[in-house]
């Protein structure tokens, strides 16, 4: 009886004080299931950057997982979390490592970024800082994902990366530099005014002849035709016209987008697209 009585009395005071409580807030940090943040200062750029990773939830130590490379980290990596995990209720994403890389944004609220330092090709007469793509290129397949790979277990023969914008430009980049690094790219409205010509003349059959992975292209309708619907349908139309299997890429038009509106749409797109058995 006296034990019965202990228990009434402790459910009861259980009971009293979350009713007590009942209406008020009570502030917790947000950090999604199975993520982790890694730093990394590369001597080279004279930079700390921000890696957001998030593990497959069954993450196993004995497997070896594909890999999504984000650029744009800070404002990409919730962003990919979310839509990965809601493609794979599908199963249209098997498990993988989504790696966004960035400046720190996401953690401690600044606005300040080096996008244009880092992904810009040329250097532009309007910003001293601008045209380091290749020496970003050289840190991020020599130095960071090289770092990751050796402490994560991610299947190098199996990533994919995803830019938009400035980072889209840099995506590119990338395919300019080599086809055997990355197998997949998902090139959202790339901006590539200033480095047209060079692109252009970079894609040739030569260039693809080993290539066996997947690009998946895309621009918003309500973006300017100038900066990016003709531009991007010229680079869709070269690779489409050198590249081996013609299956292996796909441009889209977003429907009713703009510039800002179009990521989630064309990641969305992309992974569905790169994930898609043939």
């Amino acid at each position: 009886m006296k034990t019965t009585l202990k228990t009434i009395g402790i459910c009861f005071i259980t009971y009293f004080f979350s009713f007590a409580q009942a209406g008020k807030l009570d502030s917790v940090n947000l950090v999604p299931n199975y993520s982790v943040v890694e730093k990394y200062f590369s001597e080279d750029i004279k930079d700390t950057f921000y890696v957001y990773l998030k593990l497959p939830k069954n993450y196993k130590p004995n497997e070896k997982y594909p890999v999504l490379y984000l650029l744009d980290g800070d404002i990409a990596y919730t962003m990919a979390y979310s839509i990965v995990r809601y493609l794979q209720y599908n199963n249209e994403v098997p498990d993988i490592i989504i790696a966004a890389i960035g400046y720190g944004n996401l953690i401690n609220g600044s606005a300040e970024n080096m996008r244009l330092r880092d992904y810009s090709i040329s250097k532009l007469n309007y910003d001293d800082i601008s045209g380091g793509a290749d020496k970003f290129y050289d840190f991020l397949t020599g130095e960071i994902i090289p770092a990751l790979e050796s402490k994560y277990k991610i299947d190098d023969g199996n990533r994919s990366i995803y830019g938009h914008s400035l980072s889209g430009l840099f995506s590119i980049y990338c395919l300019m530099k080599g086809t055997n690094f990355f197998s997949y790219y998902i090139v959202s409205s790339p901006y590539t005014t200033d480095d047209l010509d060079n692109i252009l003349s970079t894609f040739s059959k030569k260039h693809f002849e080993n290539f066996d992975g997947k690009i998946f292209i895309s621009f918003a309708s309500e973006e300017d035709s100038v900066l990016y619907h003709e531009p991007i349908t010229k680079i869709y139309n070269t690779i489409g016209n050198n590249i081996l299997n013609k299956m292996n890429i796909e441009l889209c038009e977003i429907d009713k987008a703009t510039h800002f509106s179009a990521p989630p749409i064309s990641m969305t797109k992309g992974l569905q697209f790169i994930y898609k058995k043939n």
